[in-house]
């Protein structure tokens, strides 16, 4: 497998990759400049912490913190970093965009967001590397549904009832947009885009919200432990279900059982 950091400067704390993508969390002394260059591969980078202006053929911009930026593979820049600066990069392979649905591609030209979901993607991808060092393909494809361009999703869809009965039917067990894909014939990036088109939300906080369905009734109705009801609802266990329950709530199992009671 070719290595998708090599051409990445300035401090590797670490890095990941696997299947064509690869994620690097780099930090960056203030006063560093990162003379002209580029890379082969395709990239995303989020600004977590400092700033930097960046040089282009012709233009420059100022990037701060809540910044992210998709490079395309082969765009010359220079950076020049004002402030210690922490960032992590989503490297695309060249195989894996190859990969990707002829009616899903990204921008040609580099172009950017400010803080939002891309960005809150990005820290998920983060925690991802602290924890347990693998390439969140989940997040990669939550990602490209917003920034890739994608067939219109407004219409009729007619795989999407299917996919909605079987998140219904099977949400107390482990449910990933890969397997959606599969059951919906179609590719990962579509189901994402075709959630947030007809739901607005994405294919993850709607499973959670049938979760939280199935828990609130079971609360309610059934004499179970918060620790039962966890597990039959597809949480992992009972502060899992209780700090979604209150993210989505505002109160806890508990004392919501004991209002609903």
């Amino acid at each position: 497998m070719s290595d998708l950091t090599y051409e990445f400067r300035g401090q590797m704390l670490r890095s990941v990759q696997a299947n064509g993508l690869a994620v690097i969390d780099q930090h960056t002394e203030s006063g560093t400049t990162l003379p002209r260059h580029h890379h082969s591969d395709g990239w995303f980078t989020f600004l977590l912490a400092g700033s930097y202006v960046e040089r282009l053929a012709s233009s420059q911009r100022s990037c701060s913190a809540g910044m992210v930026i998709w490079h395309p593979p082969g765009l010359v820049h220079e950076n020049n970093f004002v402030s210690k600066g922490h960032n992590v990069n989503l490297v695309l392979g060249q195989k894996w965009m190859e990969n990707l649905p002829a009616d899903v591609a990204l921008p040609h030209n580099d172009c950017s967001w400010q803080d939002g979901l891309p960005y809150r993607l990005g820290l998920d991808l983060y925690r991802g590397l602290n924890q347990d060092a693998q390439v969140p393909a989940e997040i990669v494809f939550e990602l490209l549904s917003l920034c890739a361009s994608a067939p219109n999703t407004h219409g009729q869809i007619r795989w999407f009832p299917r996919v909605l009965d079987w998140m219904n039917d099977e949400y107390s067990c482990t449910l990933t947009l890969s397997q959606a894909s599969e059951l919906a014939g179609v590719h990962p990036v579509h189901v994402s885009r075709s959630f947030r088109c007809k739901l607005g939300c994405s294919f993850h906080e709607h499973l959670t919200l049938i979760r939280i369905r199935r828990a609130t009734d079971l609360l309610k109705r059934a004499p179970y432990s918060i620790t039962e009801i966890a597990h039959a609802c597809g949480f992992s266990d009972h502060a899992h279900l209780t700090r979604t329950f209150k993210r989505a709530t505002g109160l806890t199992p508990t004392v919501y059982r004991n209002q609903a009671g």
